[in-house]
């Protein structure tokens, strides 16, 4: 079988977390009304020195304000796409902003592995920035993706690309 043949594609719609989903369109709406309120106040103010402190303010407010909208739009809309094609395993997210897809060699993970991850306020998984319920190892490090994906479904999905990954080690490497 070649690398070619071993082509694989899975998407995981998220599971929505109305509560991150509510403070997180809360906040936009905050956003919003702030930037229309300042928008407005310097249509009627003097053209000073104080205008170019309140847009300074404004573009620092905004763009953390980015990666809320991020948030807020994986929580509604967020999908994983897992790939692979000529021996890469690629893990994409759809439906946000501000997105990188991530790149890894087959030849150099190690099996998947489901392990239920827990999360907590103040970690950046329950936010969706990062984590997931099926883990490998690549080049040392710890990588995971399915964030929302239950044992079922992430026991279907790594008996599958183990399957491939199996196949794709035990080729020559050309």
């Amino acid at each position: 079988m070649n690398e070619e043949d071993c082509e694989y594609e899975i998407i995981i719609k998220r599971r929505r977390n109305w509560g991150i989903a509510l403070y997180t369109g809360f906040w936009i709406l905050g956003c919003f009304g702030i930037l229309i309120t300042v928008s407005i106040s310097l249509l009627f103010l003097n053209r000073s020195r104080l205008t170019v402190e309140i847009v300074f303010l404004m573009l620092l407010f905004l763009i953390p304000s980015l990666v809320v909208v991020k948030i807020f739009l994986w929580n509604l809309r967020g999908k994983e796409k897992i790939s692979i094609q000529d021996g890469i395993l690629k893990i994409e997210k759809l439906g946000t902003i501000l997105k990188v897809p991530k790149y890894f060699k087959i030849r150099e993970l190690d099996t998947l592995s489901f392990e239920k991850e827990t999360s907590f306020l103040w970690k950046p998984s329950i936010w969706g920035l990062t984590g997931g319920n099926i883990h490998f190892n690549y080049i040392y490090k710890k990588k995971s993706f399915g964030q929302t994906v239950d044992e079922f479904e992430a026991i279907k999905i790594i008996e599958k690309i183990n399957s491939i990954i199996k196949i794709l080690k035990s080729n020559p490497i050309p």
